[in-house]
């Protein structure tokens, strides 16, 4: 079975180097992208399973790039989960219509139970597979 593939698109550093060692002693495969036009790159050469996402980045926003993977045909399908600092229904309502997956407020879990919502959506992935 290979490594579930996630790639962290997160501009604040510190946060983005905790979640990366986070997920790897989990036994991830983790790419980082420090803005939206190179989480745009990376999803199309790194094929993550799942983008861990923020919101608030300079240049193109957690939303646009989310808005980008879901029109294409060849990304739509990956699991996106939010994770932001943003906590706002009217942010919160325009995620959900895009297609999110989940969406965390950053101060509300630790980083151990963030990587336990990536494992349940990833099962539910693979649950959906094993069904087609």
């Amino acid at each position: 079975m290979s490594q579930d593939r996630v790639l962290i698109v997160e501009d604040y550093s510190r946060i983005a180097d905790m979640y990366e060692q986070k997920l790897k002693l989990e036994g991830f495969s983790v790419e980082v992208a420090s803005n939206g036009e190179l989480a745009l790159e990376k999803i199309g050469t790194f094929k993550p399973q799942l983008v861990l996402l923020d919101i608030m980045m300079s240049g193109m926003d957690g939303l646009q790039v989310l808005q980008k993977i879901r029109s294409n045909i060849e990304t739509k399908s990956i699991k996106v989960i939010i994770l932001s600092n943003l906590d706002s229904k009217e942010i919160i309502d325009k995620a959900e219509a895009l297609g999110i997956d989940d969406y965390i407020t950053k101060s509300d879990l630790t980083p151990k139970e963030v990587v336990d919502k990536i494992k349940i959506v990833l099962n539910n992935l693979d649950t959906e597979a094993k069904k087609t």
